[in-house]
């Protein structure tokens, strides 16, 4: 246990003195495997520092949350938080308008968040190793296109009520219908369902 302690604090010194120093190369920002829990306190006040960011690699690591300052860095257009602990995909994400390639692999995530949707640079995404319920995994595999679409279709039924997805192989009824506050109108026509 102490052992652990003592690796742990090592590591979050090291990414303290990586944040500070500003050791970057290319723009990236490569912090895989140090084991953090959460963002050292230092790294969420200093993201701001790092605008010219495009890259960020944070796989191999326990963090469940991002800081919401992450939508500052404007240039940002890859991250990669792969064999952490997220149970959701942070919706802040869907403020990092340049996004262009997001791995969220082997986490524990069930769902993304409808704000994904606003993301239309993006090209990749990579969930594979989660148990998404929303979009379902037979929408995922479709690609991009009708993950954005999927998505897009339950941001923009929040305030009309109607939601339409004719065509997009469901094999379920899609669970996101059940959280609208206001419903008039679902098209599922030409699904598995």
């Amino acid at each position: 246990w102490f052992a652990y302690l003592d690796r742990l604090k090592k590591s979050q010194q090291k990414l303290k003195a990586t944040v500070e120093n500003r050791q970057i190369t290319g723009g990236r920002l490569d912090l895989r495997n140090f084991r953090l829990t959460q963002f050292v306190p230092e790294v969420p006040k200093m993201l701001h520092l790092f605008v010219s960011l495009t890259a960020i690699d944070m796989d191999s690591n326990m963090l469940s949350t991002l800081p919401r300052s992450i939508s500052k860095l404007t240039n940002l257009t890859s991250i990669s938080f792969a064999r952490n602990s997220f149970r959701t995909c942070p919706q802040v994400l869907g403020k990092c308008s340049n996004l262009v390639v997001i791995n969220f692999e082997k986490n524990s995530l069930t769902f993304l968040p409808i704000e994904i949707g606003n993301l239309t640079a993006l090209k990749k995404l990579s969930v594979e190793g989660n148990v998404l319920t929303q979009p379902p995994m037979e929408v995922v595999k479709q690609g991009i296109p009708s993950v954005i679409r999927f998505l897009k279709t339950f941001a923009e039924a929040s305030g009309s009520g109607e939601v339409s997805m004719p065509g997009c192989n469901l094999r379920a009824f899609p669970l996101a219908v059940a959280d609208l506050d206001v419903l008039h109108k679902v098209d599922l026509s030409h699904n598995f369902i």
